[in-house]
């Protein structure tokens, strides 16, 4: 199904993606790509409510779903088990209801949802930082606070460091942070984005991230690099081969 404002994510063999919304309508439907052959999408199954504007992250064998629009926003967090099919079930709670933060990192145990915009009880841009813990079913903790406040970037990460870049205060940011996933605590400043970006992509192989593509608020085609490890500004990688501003 043609959608944007998709939830993605993939382990080693699957690729997934949830939620969204084709151009007039909000989607519940969620589909799968085998990541070794070529081909397209297949049914997996359904998310509770039509979703709009939800994240997605995993662990090598659970999906998660969190946040999103039908319009009203959510706070209810989902999870599947990618190796099999079936509608997604109910993991536990956010702290409040919010859209556009940032979920990506790359612990297998713990996943943070970082800033955004929070809806208590009309949207407002936070600074918080949120974790699960992805093997146990319940609602979200507090993990500290990132070092801006913001929402619409990105994240990528080790299986030690997340680190989060990018987005809006609604003031374009070139930010980048980071914690220490296995510790709780505030987000350090790690350095700056080549340029002040927003609904940018990310992703990363656990010792180098990427981000890709991104507004300005002009849409840009370029993609820049950090080693996850150290610390610093963010260099040039290369390009998209299309100019998208908003990259799941």
């Amino acid at each position: 199904t043609q959608r944007t404002y998709v939830a993605g994510f993939s382990s080693l063999t699957r690729s997934i993606a949830g939620g969204g919304n084709d151009g007039s309508n909000n989607l519940n439907s969620i589909e799968f790509l085998t990541i070794a052959t070529t081909g397209d999408g297949t049914d997996f199954g359904d998310l509770s409510s039509t979703t709009s504007e939800i994240v997605g992250d995993c662990s090598p064998t659970r999906g998660l779903f969190m946040g999103g629009s039908t319009p009203t926003r959510l706070n209810t967090v989902e999870f599947i088990t990618i190796a099999t099919t079936g509608d997604a079930q109910n993991f536990g709670d956010l702290l409040n209801p919010k859209d556009n933060f940032m979920a990506k990192n790359g612990s297998s145990t713990r996943m943070l949802m970082c800033g955004g915009r929070d809806y208590t009880p009309s949207a407002t841009a936070t600074n918080v930082i949120e974790y699960l813990t992805i093997a146990t079913l319940g609602d979200s903790q507090n993990f500290g606070d990132l070092f801006q406040t913001r929402f619409a970037g990105t994240g990528c990460g080790s299986a030690t460091r997340g680190v989060i870049a990018g987005g809006q205060t609604p003031t374009y940011v070139n930010t980048i942070d980071y914690v220490t996933i296995a510790s709780l605590g505030d987000a350090q400043d790690f350095g700056d984005l080549t340029a002040t970006l927003s609904f940018l992509g990310g992703a990363s192989n656990s010792i180098k991230g990427i981000f890709a593509g991104g507004s300005t608020p002009t849409k840009v085609s370029t993609i820049q690099s950090i080693d996850i490890a150290t610390t610093g500004n963010a260099v040039a990688f290369g390009d998209n081969t299309v100019t998208n501003p908003v990259t799941s």
